[in-house]
């Protein structure tokens, strides 16, 4: 989609994918715990808790999904089944809940649903860095369509026209 955060410390991307790439494994029943590093046990241990409390299974992940109507594409975490039926659930590796989760989670629903003629619940999955149950968030708001295609209009113009910054001294 292009509207990754670049605003976030190279090693909290680092550590997030490392986090993604480990609760990948254990979707898969391949991980192997001693290659987790004490940094990112603890939120690994919070997405297994979840799972086993939540009755939640595993129907796709790490899948690539792309809106031809819109012209994006993006790779959502989890398609997953809990006790309320089926979500899309986007894990995240911060502390603290991003309201930009509501957009990017919209986006891959809509792509999703383009592709599968399904409408899913949209969670973001705000992992416990303690090993704890972690938060979960629901996003129900109907503008976070609305913002989410006005960030995306806002791309598609940058990708297309540049930055459009003019330089100190210049004139328009």
């Amino acid at each position: 989609v292009g509207m990754t955060r670049d605003d976030w410390p190279e090693w909290a991307r680092e550590r997030g994918s490392r986090v993604h790439l480990a609760c990948q494994y254990l979707d898969e029943g391949e991980l192997d715990w001693s290659s987790v590093g004490p940094d990112i046990d603890g939120r690994v241990r919070s997405w297994e808790r979840w799972k086993v409390e939540a009755g939640v299974e595993i129907i796709e992940a790490e899948r690539f999904v792309w809106s031809k109507e819109h012209g994006y594409i993006g790779r959502l975490d989890r398609i997953l089944r809990d006790r309320k039926g089926e979500a899309l659930a986007d894990l995240k590796s911060s502390n603290a809940p991003d309201p930009a989760t509501a957009v990017q989670t919209v986006l891959y629903g809509r792509a999703y649903f383009e592709e599968t003629g399904k409408m899913l619940r949209r969670l973001g999955v705000h992992l416990d860095p303690d090993g704890g149950l972690p938060r979960v968030e629901t996003y129900t708001d109907v503008g976070d369509w609305t913002a989410a295609l006005a960030a995306l209009r806002g791309v598609n113009w940058r990708a297309k026209h540049g930055r459009g910054d003019r330089g100190e001294g210049e004139r328009a």
